[in-house]
């Protein structure tokens, strides 16, 4: 029994054992009577652009009137953030309560943080009569405990790209068929601008189950800020290019459950969702001046984007980046240098973090392991007029957000 949410957490986040897996998972949610099929649900997987895109879609179901639950990962301000309801996180008493009353039942089948976190969710969402829950998948799809949900109204696949290749293959395609493992036997899933051979094994999949595999509907851009997509306009607050597809393939998804009568939304209720929609860590404006960045590009593809997003901002740029061991670490830096004024590479306290001499993969990188010194060090790079762009890990994105919140750039 724990008497504080932080006792709770610390347990739940030290659990860090490998998964029994999902045929294990599967059986203990049905010994609880299938809490992940109570209510109806949404199922997104992908390399890149998956908690953007359920945002996108929450918000526009809370302009229809839905009581929307999200469950994605990882946490971008403290661990309890992964479960909200109506983009409110559950209560550290919610929280606490549940753990205290399921932690028979997570240390007797060896659940592990992720799986512990996906359970609570689950049950945290009936208990407060959602109306729809919105689920990211943690890695890959296939053998992800998120795919114990036996019938989403759909699935989402947002992007194919090299990452976490230990567990998924080392191809796009491989990787492509462990995400299409979410596709459910007559269901219907959504697919975003994936490469041919990626989307081939995708629609093979589809069919091996009798499922619809659609792809994204086709978008113009206008302006920094606004899109056309089938003949209606649509803006965006974030300034970053790729957030627009993110968009777009959540109004695909959202007209598609509109026509098979899965939910009731209009145009205009999809276009002010989709005009308020934030999600923090990516392209997130931290300070104006000098103009200051996070972005969560913690893989090749996610750099890519980055660096055609930040074409809109005032030179010189400066990079401040730190990432995980497990990371195709070189290439990712080496497509910062290729753009950048300046790069810096740093680390932070997490066990998975791959230190910033590793990182450091020529003498024109600076290496500061301190990373609030190197953030320091960027910004008086940058000036009052450059960009400061502070990228990598979702976790190092999360540390380095709350210490900049709470002192602001030029405390010490």
């Amino acid at each position: 029994m724990f008497t504080t949410c932080d006792e709770a957490v610390d347990w739940i986040t030290s659990r860090r054992n490998l998964s029994l897996g999902i045929e294990s998972f599967r059986s203990l949610m049905s010994e609880l009577d299938n809490p992940q099929d109570k209510i109806p649900s949404i199922h997104v997987a992908g390399t890149n652009g998956k908690g953007s895109t359920c945002t996108f879609i929450k918000d526009c179901l809370m302009e229809a009137g839905y009581k929307v639950a999200t469950f994605t990962s990882p946490h971008l301000i403290k661990h309890q953030d992964r479960i909200r309801i109506n983009g409110d996180w559950i209560s550290d008493d919610d929280f606490l309560d549940l753990v205290n009353e399921y932690q028979a039942v997570i240390e007797t089948h060896e659940l592990n943080m992720f799986e512990i976190d996906f359970l609570l969710a689950c049950l945290y969402f009936i208990r407060q009569h959602v109306d729809i829950m919105i689920i990211e998948v943690g890695l890959g799809g296939r053998l992800d405990c998120t795919n114990s949900m036996h019938q989403p109204m759909i699935s989402i696949i947002t992007s194919i790209g090299l990452d976490h290749m230990e567990y998924l293959g080392d191809t796009k395609e491989k990787i492509a068929v462990e995400k299409a493992g979410i596709i459910k036997q007559n269901g219907v899933c959504i697919v975003g601008d994936v490469e041919q051979n990626s989307m081939c094994e995708i629609v093979n999949i589809g069919k091996r189950v009798n499922a619809k595999v659609l792809p994204v509907e086709k978008y113009t851009k206008i302006s920094e800020d606004k899109f056309i997509v089938l003949e209606n306009e649509y803006t965006i607050k974030s300034k970053a290019s790729y957030q627009m597809k993110n968009a777009t393939l959540a109004i695909t998804a959202l007209l598609s459950l509109k026509n098979s009568n899965k939910i009731n939304i209009d145009e205009m209720m999809i276009q002010k969702g989709i005009s308020k929609s934030v999600w923090e860590g990516r392209f997130e404006k931290i300070f104006d001046k000098p103009l200051v960045i996070l972005d969560g590009a913690h893989n090749e593809d996610g750099i890519d984007a980055l660096a055609e997003a930040v074409k809109i901002c005032q030179k010189p740029w400066v990079f401040v980046f730190s990432a995980l061991k497990d990371k195709q670490t070189y290439n990712m830096v080496k497509k910062l240098d290729d753009v950048a004024d300046k790069v810096i590479v740093t680390q932070f306290d997490f066990y998975r973090v791959k230190s910033c001499e590793e990182l450091q993969i020529n003498k024109n990188i600076e290496c500061i392991k301190d990373k609030m010194i190197a953030i320091k060090k960027g910004m008086s790079l940058v000036g009052k007029n450059g960009t400061l762009i502070i990228c990598g890990s979702l976790y190092f994105i999360s540390e380095v957000r709350e210490e900049l919140k709470k002192r602001g750039i030029n405390n010490e």
